[in-house]
């Protein structure tokens, strides 16, 4: 019997005759400052995941739809992240030059993924017919294989200010003119809620003149902001959410002052070694201004300005007319040292039921107050005392992996700040100088989701996946081309099976479609691929040469590939 090899071993234990525990959750909770140190390796862990996702899955699609040759290096970007994943790299447990590689390392591969990308969807607008007729061409695509409803933000520029949006119907799309991100007069950006057809695009025209509707704005002032189906307040004397207000369920979602900053003291090392979970609240941000920055017929936003010591924390809370969700961009400027900082959200349901991400799946968490790790939403949900209905908040976020759930209130993770690379049992001396993680300005962005019913029903995961993967805006101009103003390339049948990954395989053409489900449910699935071209098949892949003199003109066909998930 070959002991050397995992095979070996295996049979050697089952030979053994000795008894073992079956083991039905998580092998190993260690180190649980590894979720939350260093704030900037993990986001752009996020980044550059996603990166590559939403460039392999247009790479994919210009390949069939417009016959744009398939990028070669995505391996090399790949292997750049995936070294990068190293536990004590991600950990943010590494020497402090250990993060200027990596962070070159993460940059070179989301610079592979935007130029492919930009490589993929260049050509597809290239093959739409858009005619000439004043307007502005604006093509918006969809990474995700369902129709998604999501916000769009563009820079735009030229016009008087006052513009109309049209789809490609010619009816009018509620449009907003908001700050540029340029200290700059003729600039404005533009913001709408797009439309989008399954893993595909649709285009829309931006027109001059005045348009000849007024669309209401959203009601606002200073401390409050609601749509048709919730109203967020602020308390203007701390700065904390003061409610969320379900007006269609009548339920308030908050069990008391919520999305509130909690310094903790953590004096552990980098690992944080023996800690369990982060107690001992050293102080909290006191609120310093608040103001409505944007108000129109798309979205609202409230801007809470906050302070504590010499750090600084802005909260952007974003209302929109026709979305559910609250967006809320953050920016905190740290300089604390041995401290951490969570964002706190205790919510009005009982009993609680923890829910969070992990990888290609979900789990239900303890609600002890120990530190746990995930990835991009948590979801609590229970019984509403209003109604005695289930009920249920999903907190999504952008770049974030620790938090804890301690009875009915969740804790975010914000940031911890360490001594870079401190292993216990090194004591540090009072009259060295060290240099401590997660100092200075950082960004990121959370969106509060209340739901009835389960996080299941309620699309979390699709609404992740929509934070983490933005869709993608590209200003066009005017030409001739066989494909039409709106298209999907790829969609999944039924609802609770979503795409995960689409790109060509290493040792031919043929796609490879990474599909998962998504609410535990057995399910028969169809998929549906749009734009191949009739093709033979090949085993290995050809010599890449110069590419194509003119793109592709195969028509398209429908191929429905039914899969057991």
């Amino acid at each position: 019997m070959n002991f050397d090899t995992p095979n070996g071993f295996f049979e050697r234990v089952s030979a053994s005759g000795l008894p073992f525990p079956t083991v039905h959750d998580e092998l190993q909770h260690h180190a649980v400052g590894c979720y939350s140190a260093h704030s900037g390796v993990k986001r752009l862990n996020r980044r550059a995941e996603n990166a590559l996702n939403l460039a392999e899955k247009f790479s994919a699609v210009a390949q069939r739809v417009t016959g744009q040759e398939y990028p070669e290096d995505f391996d090399l970007a790949w292997k750049a992240v995936l070294f990068n994943q190293f536990h004590d790299i991600l950990a943010g447990t590494s020497l402090e030059a250990a993060y200027e590689d990596a962070r070159d390392g993460f940059g070179g591969a989301m610079s592979i993924a935007g130029r492919n990308l930009n490589y993929a969807l260049q050509s597809i607008p290239w093959s739409i017919g858009i005619e000439q007729d004043g307007t502005t061409p604006v093509v918006v695509f969809n990474p995700h294989s369902w129709p998604s409803r999501t916000s769009v933000e563009l820079e735009f520029g030229g016009l008087a200010g006052e513009e109309v949006l049209l789809d490609e119907e010619d009816c009018r799309v509620p449009l907003q003119s908001v700050r540029s991100q340029a200290a700059t007069r003729g600039r404005n950006r533009l913001c709408f809620v797009a439309h989008l057809p399954a893993m595909g695009y649709r285009v829309y025209r931006v027109a001059s003149g005045p348009s000849p509707e007024v669309d209401r704005p959203l009601q606002a002032d200073d401390s409050s902001v609601e749509n048709d189906r919730f109203r967020l307040s602020v308390d203007p004397e701390t700065g904390l959410v003061a409610g969320l207000y379900d007006k269609e369920r009548q339920i308030e979602v908050f069990g008391g002052p919520a999305a509130r900053p909690v310094v903790l003291e953590d004096p552990s090392d980098t690992w944080s070694h023996g800690v369990v979970r982060f107690e001992g609240e050293a102080g909290a941000f006191s609120v310093e201004r608040i103001r409505l920055v944007e108000h129109g017929p798309v979205k609202a936003v409230l801007r809470v300005e906050s302070r504590y010591g010499s750090s600084r924390l802005v909260q952007d809370f974003t209302v929109y007319a026709a979305l559910e969700g609250i967006d809320v961009s953050v920016t905190v400027d740290w300089r604390e040292q041995f401290q951490a900082l969570k964002l706190r959200f205790p919510v009005n349901l009982d009993p609680v039921r923890a829910t969070c991400e992990i990888p290609y799946g979900s789990i239900e968490r303890e609600v002890d107050g120990a530190e746990q790790p995930g990835k991009g939403w948590i979801d609590l949900s229970g019984m509403a005392p209003e109604t005695g209905e289930t009920y249920g908040l999903s907190i999504l976020n952008d770049g974030k992996y620790g938090f804890d759930v301690r009875y009915e209130e969740v804790g975010l993770t914000v940031l911890r700040s360490p001594i870079y690379a401190h292993h216990d049992p090194f004591v540090p001396q009072l009259d060295e100088s060290y240099s401590f993680v997660d100092q200075g300005i950082q960004r990121f962005t959370y969106a509060l989701l209340p739901h009835a019913d389960g996080w299941e029903a309620a699309g979390t995961v699709r609404h992740a996946a929509e934070l983490n993967q933005r869709p993608v805006v590209l200003i066009e101009t005017y030409h001739e081309g066989s494909l039409p103003q709106k298209a999907s390339y790829l969609s999944v049948e039924p609802d609770n099976v979503i795409v995960e990954a689409l790109k060509r395989a290493e040792d031919g053409d043929d796609l490879i479609v990474r599909c998962r489900e998504t609410c535990k449910r057995a399910s028969r699935a169809k998929i549906h691929f749009l734009g191949r071209p009739e093709r033979s098949r090949r085993t290995s892949r050809p010599a890449r040469s110069k590419p194509p003199a003119s793109p592709r003109r195969e028509p398209a066909r429908i191929r429905d590939e039914p899969a057991r998930i």
